[in-house]
């Protein structure tokens, strides 16, 4: 299995919740509830840039799409994506073409749950 594949399979969450619990109470409840509420926002134009990269194959325009979400992500605590754009670009890195691909098409699901996770956290 590629390390690629390795690192997104070993993401089991859709958000690291001790990671929240530290920011909530370092920013407290009212900017927490800000952040999270533009996450969607923030992501939305990095995800449609790679959709729109992928479809026209331009591998280094996906790679730098999943480097800015992988930035939001890590930054929120949000697991999942954080592995899975992190295992898109190192399968650019290693010229796995069709890896690339398989990664690319669980972008949606990933995002939907992450963001899905966020709303119910913040509830």
């Amino acid at each position: 299995m590629p390390a690629a594949r390795e690192r997104a399979a070993a993401v089991d969450g859709a958000l690291d919740e001790v990671y929240f619990t530290v920011l909530v109470e370092a920013l407290g409840p009212v900017k927490f509830a800000e952040i999270i509420a533009g996450v969607a926002d923030d992501v939305r134009p990095h995800r449609e840039r790679l959709a729109r990269a992928r479809a026209r194959g331009d591998l280094a325009e996906v790679g730098a799409a999943a480097h800015a979400m992988q930035g939001i992500a890590t930054n929120l605590g949000l697991s999942a994506l954080a592995g899975l754009t992190g295992a898109i670009e190192e399968a650019i890195l290693a010229g796995a073409d069709e890896q690339v691909q398989a990664l690319c098409g669980q972008m949606d699901g990933c995002v939907v749950e992450a963001l899905e996770r966020l709303q119910a956290f913040r509830a």
